[in-house]
């Protein structure tokens, strides 16, 4: 018996696969398209938002009951308005 030396120790040979063409599996085979990616210079894929005006996002309860105490605020205002108009 002669053994050929391959640097790896015996018995730590990794299994072989199914067989088979390289590449022929699920999302390796498909067309990826580019320019249907939308991303960043840096590379990662991102979702615009559409958001608006003040960009501070509602975060604690503090911000939120101040916010909706301005808007009940304009809404009584308006109403008042509305009121005068009909008397």
């Amino acid at each position: 018996n002669i053994r050929v030396a391959t640097g790896m120790s015996p018995g730590t040979a990794r299994p072989g696969s199914g067989g088979g063409p390289i590449g022929t599996g699920g999302i390796l085979s498909s067309q990826i398209k580019v320019d249907d990616c939308p991303i960043t210079q840096q590379g990662l894929s991102v979702m615009k938002t559409g958001m608006k005006g003040s960009q501070r996002q509602i975060l604690d309860k503090s911000y939120y009951l101040g916010f909706l105490q301005s808007k009940i605020n304009e809404l009584t205002i308006e109403v008042n308005k509305l009121q005068k108009e009909i008397e």
